[in-house]
């Protein structure tokens, strides 16, 4: 007779147990978030969720697939599990559900993997830019004068636009690459390279652009330009959101493919920068009434 319970790592349902909004369905239904307990284990695991976090069950779960493997397995078994700890080594040490991931190699792994990597990553600078959309951070005031008022608008204009560039090229590229070709499998190592240089260039971008977003909210100008500086709000931040969105779009997307087994799947997403209709045209009118005003 079996007592065993599959038992959720990440709960299934909000209210559960080490619940984690920031998850799909699909993935908190794949077997990577999955742990086999007898049925007390899972009822106190899941009653004591402080006790229990989910770095300890996904050891648990490791500790345990090892020892049967090396007392059951054989030889080859053996081998084929030291080498796949061996290729993982130093890899997701502070990520255990990446690092299952990285292990199992379920199917679409790799688009699994790099959402894990880089929403771990985004929560830093996505609570930054929601602070700051919430009214929540503070920055000193920038006085400018009004005779210096047509320039700074026009750097503030530039240094839009020269974000644009760095931003379109993070994911097209270098994702890709990490991926490998379609029909070939990624590489866990290069996947974990590429997402943290990722990340650490949304970490430095993210602070380029809440600083942006600050210099031009908490600007001190005449009310005059007022409404121009209401047009600059938002506008970088707006990319932003575009470049966080994209773990949740990769889970979305691998959760539909897996709704359909057996047919061919092709997931694409384009993340597209831009600005609000019109706001360029509205930018350079507003600039032309102030350079008149000023003459």
């Amino acid at each position: 007779m079996s007592i065993g319970e599959a038992a959720h790592v990440f709960g299934a349902l909000p209210g559960s147990a080490r619940y984690r909004a920031d998850m799909t369905d699909g993935a908190r239904a794949e077997i990577t978030n999955g742990i086999w307990l007898c049925r007390n284990c899972h009822k106190l695991i899941d009653n004591d969720a402080l006790s229990y976090p989910a770095d300890l069950l996904f050891s648990w779960r490791h500790e345990h697939e090892n020892y049967v493997t090396e007392k059951l397995g054989n030889r080859t078994e053996v081998l084929r599990l030291q080498l796949r700890e061996r290729s993982l080594e130093g890899l997701f040490d502070e990520n255990p559900l990446a690092k299952q991931i990285a292990r199992e190699k379920l199917n679409f792994w790799e688009y699994r993997l790099t959402a894990e990597l880089l929403r771990s990553n985004f929560k830093r600078p996505s609570r930054r830019w929601s602070d700051l959309k919430s009214n929540l951070r503070v920055h000193k005031r920038t006085p400018v004068a009004d005779k210096e008022i047509v320039r700074w608008f026009q750097v503030k204009l530039d240094e839009c636009m020269d974000y644009m560039d760095p931003l379109k090229s993070l994911y097209s590229v270098q994702l890709q690459k990490a991926w490998g070709m379609p029909g070939e499998p990624g590489d866990a190592e290069e996947i974990a390279h590429v997402c943290q240089l990722i990340c650490q260039l949304i970490g430095n971008i993210s602070d380029e652009l809440v600083r942006w977003e600050e210099e031009v909210r908490f600007a001190w100008i005449s009310d005059t330009y007022r409404p121009l500086i209401n047009l600059f709000q938002g506008v970088m931040g707006r990319q932003l959101e575009k470049l966080l969105a994209v773990p949740a779009i990769l889970d979305g997307g691998i959760d539909q493919a897996e709704a359909h087994p057996g047919e061919e799947t092709i997931i694409e997403h384009t993340v597209l920068f831009d600005l609000p209709e019109g706001w360029e045209e509205a930018i350079k009118d507003g600039l032309r009434k102030i350079e008149k005003q000023l003459k």
